[in-house]
């Protein structure tokens, strides 16, 4: 009885190690060399296991604010699995306030902005997805973009009482 017991507690916490895991369900930082391209979108690998889940998509940009001095930067997703299925939304990372302000932190000499972009997005499918960014500016090439970081993590949920 007593092995019984703990052959129980021990697949217990082993599953609560196993569901708990990191609270980013993809997390990654691409930096850029140059000017980024219009029709050059920066693309992530997402492995998604647990399709259906409600997540939500955030990037952080670091941005030279000498070099590119806009009020937002606006971003096309284009989504796409392994199966062919595609989908897109657009999105817009807010530099500056109403008065001008530049929100976000200040690293390095950058201005970091990290915000959501999307709630409550869900995969369809079990998979590989490619997740391509691009800039949707009017221009061929914008410069003082220096990184761009993807994270997407569990929409969290508050149910009242």
């Amino acid at each position: 009885m007593k092995k019984i017991a703990i052959a129980i507690l021990v697949a217990v916490v082993a599953f609560q190690f196993a569901s708990c895991g990191s609270k980013y369900t993809f997390d990654e930082t691409r930096a850029f060399t140059g000017a980024w391209n219009r029709f050059k979108p920066i693309q992530f690998t997402v492995d998604v296991q647990q399709p259906g889940e409600d997540c939500d998509f955030h990037l952080a940009v670091a941005v030279d604010t000498a070099r590119y001095r806009y009020s937002s930067l606006p971003v096309i997703f284009n989504i796409e699995t392994d199966a062919g299925e595609r989908r897109f939304f657009p999105a817009t990372v807010l530099l500056q306030d109403k008065q001008g302000v530049w929100k976000g932190e200040w690293k390095d000499g950058l201005l970091v902005v990290d915000q959501r972009v999307r709630d409550c997005f869900s995969f369809n499918r079990k998979g590989t997805h490619s997740v391509k960014v691009g800039q949707a500016t009017h221009y061929y090439d914008i410069e003082g973009i220096r990184s761009l970081r993807l994270y997407i993590v569990p929409t969290a949920t508050d149910y009242p009482e």
